[in-house]
């Protein structure tokens, strides 16, 4: 599954009773699950989904709050960096 602008993946589970899939990377924040049922969990610094019984299929998508700030922030910071260049401040 790819999501713009951010990583994610999707993965399908068919657990018989309460299940946990640990992954690999970065802890539980940014992480979310943006499809399925899951609840986001930190294992020794690595990402952890307590999943309930039954089969269901899983997204994941890693992407920070205040990206949006950020972009928003560095364009300004672009517009007034360009705009103080044109006038020879």
């Amino acid at each position: 599954m790819a999501v713009a602008g951010s990583l994610a993946f999707a993965l399908v589970f068919s657990c018989p009773m309460l299940g946990e899939m640990v992954y690999q990377g970065p802890g539980r924040f940014p992480w979310r699950v943006v499809q399925g049922v899951g609840d986001l969990e930190s294992r020794g610094g690595l990402l952890a989904v307590r999943l309930p019984a039954g089969s269901q299929e899983i997204a994941l998508r890693f992407r920070p709050e205040h990206l949006a700030v950020a972009v928003t922030l560095t364009l300004l910071g672009l517009v007034a960096t360009i705009l103080c260049w044109e006038k020879g401040y």
